[in-house]
């Protein structure tokens, strides 16, 4: 069903906080199977409701990495404050949540990750999918802190 999920990416640069930089990693999932995907698409690629995900529907894991030595502030799941998973990975903050999308949902994961102490711009890499990584990534998002 992987190949059903269209993608973006895009880091927003925080308003600094207590002297500390701070980025959002916002990842927006879109399942574009066709409304009837559990009926017209075979079991080898819904997956048949195996693991109590229902045919049609993708179950994902989004996890974003932050800056070295920074710290996984918050997690939002479109537009409201959620639990997440938070791991470290060789000295950097990882974010993780599961989201599930029916045919022709939607969804809006933003990881914001704080206390950042290095000096240099962030960016984005993105693991590859069917889906071009130039259709993937968003122009970063910077908001005007006044």
């Amino acid at each position: 069903m992987d190949y059903y999920v269209k993608r973006t990416v895009q880091l927003v640069k925080e308003c600094s906080k207590d002297g500390y930089e701070q980025t959002t990693v916002r990842v927006t999932s879109t399942n574009t199977a066709p409304s009837d995907a559990a009926t017209t698409l075979p079991a080898y690629v819904t997956g048949g409701g195996a693991f109590g995900v229902p045919p049609g529907s993708v179950q994902t894991n989004i996890v974003a990495y932050g800056p070295v030595q920074a710290n996984a502030e918050s997690a939002k799941l479109d537009g409201q404050r959620t639990d997440f998973a938070t791991y470290i990975h060789s000295n950097r903050p990882v974010g993780v949540m599961a989201i599930r999308l029916a045919p022709g949902e939607s969804r809006t994961v933003e990881f914001t990750f704080g206390k950042i102490v290095q000096h240099t711009e962030p960016n984005v890499v993105v693991t590859p999918t069917v889906q071009a990584v130039k259709d993937v990534i968003l122009p970063t998002e910077i908001p005007s802190c006044g």
